[in-house]
């Protein structure tokens, strides 16, 4: 377990003790006099490495001269009260409640100063580089989320105050709601992962808490391939509205896998294919019964439907009246 925590960061364990070792997770304790609380690291089975942490310390105390290097990690700062430099980092990092930070890459030999009387409730989340790639190629990621410059090669490293992400109180609640569930059961765990990638989701998200506006307007290659292809559909649909159309004939015409297109459709406009093609027909059977003065056979078949009473219901059912009585 501690030899697969090294793939995501250096691991000096220093003034803590273990507890606990599993296949999928760790616990330790702290061995400092006045200092209690606990601090372990659970592998998620998308690869997230989880780690909670809620320590008090009754005594201050200068930690120093512990390496330590990562690719990209984020912590979530409930509660804390300490300050950290490190040789590879141009300026102090001041820990304090409600923020969150961002680190990435070598920071170097670190030093950090723990005040007394202060307690520390932390929960973060680190990536694999091979899921961040991943998701990268798939979704649109947060802009703080610039991946070329994360990793443990080289010399740079860095930590950032994610100012664009601040707490709030849902954020905080899911963050405790982590802090305080347990792992003893296999229900325990899964309960924790589920907390944990709902967290995570809540970061990533561009509409999450926080989010910048110009995260909302960031699209990916996949996803602006689909709008692409959905409103050839669409266009597809207002031409052949009169045909016997079907999802899998139109995934066909356009070159796109249907799943894609029923998700990329309803996000577009709002409405399945079924009844999009549906109010079409019905606005554009209104308008040839009002205005061209066509009969309801007429109109029936000209839109599509080749049951008139078929199409006298579901028109009764849109506007209220049957095309008979317009």
């Amino acid at each position: 377990m501690l030899n697969q925590v090294s793939n995501y960061f250096e691991l000096d364990l220093g003034a803590w003790q273990l507890t606990d070792v599993s296949q999928q997770s760790f616990r330790v304790a702290p061995k400092r006099k006045n200092w209690s609380g606990y601090g372990d690291y659970h592998f998620l089975n998308n690869g997230l490495l989880l780690g909670r942490g809620d320590i008090y310390n009754g005594t201050g105390v200068v930690e120093e001269s512990m390496p330590f290097r990562c690719f990209f990690g984020i912590h979530i700062l409930i509660d804390a009260n300490y300050d950290l430099t490190a040789s590879n980092l141009k300026q102090t990092i001041s820990a304090r409640p409600k923020q969150i930070w961002g680190r990435y890459g070598n920071f170097g030999e670190i030093c950090t100063t723990w005040q007394e009387n202060s307690r520390q409730q932390v929960v973060s989340l680190d990536f694999p580089e091979e899921l961040l790639l991943r998701w990268q190629e798939d979704f649109a990621l947060p802009d703080w989320l610039n991946l070329p410059k994360h990793g443990m090669r080289g010399d740079d490293g860095g930590l950032m105050l994610l100012s664009d992400l601040p707490i709030k109180p849902a954020l905080i609640l899911q963050a405790l709601r982590i802090i305080n569930q347990p792992s003893d059961t296999l229900t325990d765990v899964l309960t924790l992962e589920s907390l944990a990638l709902s967290l995570c989701g809540r970061l990533l998200s561009p509409s999450s808490d926080g989010a910048s506006s110009s995260q909302t307007q960031t699209t990916t290659k996949k996803s602006l391939l689909i709008k692409n292809k959905v409103d050839d559909v669409i266009d597809i649909i207002h031409e052949q509205y009169h045909l016997p159309l079907t999802i899998s004939g139109l995934a066909r015409q356009v070159g796109i896998n249907e799943c894609y297109l029923k998700q990329g459709f309803k996000a577009r406009t709002g409405q399945t294919i079924a009844t999009y093609i549906r109010q079409l027909r019905l606005q554009q059977a209104l308008r040839l019964l009002l205005d061209e003065g066509m009969s309801v056979q007429q109109t029936a078949y000209y839109v599509g439907y080749r049951d008139v009473g078929h199409f006298s219901q579901i028109f009764k059912k849109a506007f209220g009246y049957l095309p008979s009585e317009l």
